[in-house]
């Protein structure tokens, strides 16, 4: 028991360290507001609270450390808010955040031609080309923020089966961190909490969840929570029959077979994509 807790506190650790390295200021807020909320979850009595709000503690007072000691990191940040000029009323360099303000513009324009059912599966890096800014003069392929990217492909119908598919994970997820639930589930469902709230904070800024990791992950704490069962019977769970499992578990390798020749496929023409612009830029 006591290793174990020694490991974790080191992968915790070494967790936070390569979310500040990576230079994402949208992660280390997002990373800050999950730990935080891991406070507000989980049961308050003391020998039950005192642990988590320790772990919590430890986690941001690493984050400010490791922000103000780490030269890297705490170069970043003084750049991130220094003015270009004195007459600059915004206190970052950069008030578009990196041309993320102007693309959420084109995308809102974007939305407005075709609010209900969208442009269809990846099309906005071609429709948002004619409400482009003109200071970008490149081709992003996603517009830095999940929900404006959803909603731009797949119109308000798509970002209203989004949004309820997480409402009810967070439904089932908040009634599994109570008791009677036991402590394995509630802990289970506490990290899934906020991994889900780092997760949804970060794709406001980035394409998170169009990155295959990343949706993986996310629909990994999903389908475990959603497959626990609670003491109450209030999410029951119900066994299938062995054809029926069979038959499916062979038509998800089937699936994933075909999908990973796509995607290889996909992965080789990026390859030779990259390798042109590089040449390009070498001429």
């Amino acid at each position: 028991s006591t290793l174990s807790k020694v490991y974790l506190v080191y992968a915790s650790l070494v967790l936070i360290v390569g979310i500040l390295v990576s230079l994402s200021r949208a992660a280390w807020l997002s990373t800050a507001i999950g730990v935080l909320l891991v406070l507000l979850w989980g049961n308050w009595r003391q020998r039950a609270m005192w642990p988590r709000i320790g772990v919590a503690v430890v986690a941001v007072v690493s984050l400010i450390v490791i922000a103000t000691k780490v030269e890297l990191v705490r170069d970043y940040i003084q750049l991130t808010f220094t003015a270009q000029d004195s007459k600059q009323t915004s206190p970052l360099r950069d008030s578009t955040l990196g041309g993320r303000t102007q693309l959420w513009k084109a995308t809102l324009s974007v939305i407005g031609d075709r609010p209900v059912f969208g442009g269809g599966p990846s099309s906005w890096q071609w429709y948002h080309l004619k409400y482009r800014h003109p200071a970008l003069q490149r081709q992003p392929e996603y517009t830095h923020n999940d929900f404006l990217n959803l909603t731009a492909d797949y119109g308000l119908v798509g970002l209203v089966l989004g949004l309820a598919a997480i409402g009810c994970f967070y439904w089932q997820a908040i009634l599994l961190a109570r008791p009677p639930t036991s402590s394995e589930q509630r802990s289970f469902a506490i990290g899934s909490l906020a991994a889900m709230t780092i997760l949804l904070i970060h794709s406001w800024m980035d394409f998170n969840l169009h990155i295959l990791s990343n949706a993986l992950l996310l629909a990994t704490l999903m389908g475990f929570t959603a497959a626990m069962e609670d003491p109450n019977k209030r999410f029951v769970r119900t066994e299938i029959g062995r054809a029926v499992r069979w038959s499916l578990a062979i038509a998800l390798v089937a699936f994933s077979l075909v999908s990973g020749w796509h995607v290889t496929r996909a992965a080789m023409a990026q390859r030779f994509v990259v390798a042109g612009k590089q040449a390009k830029m070498a001429l």
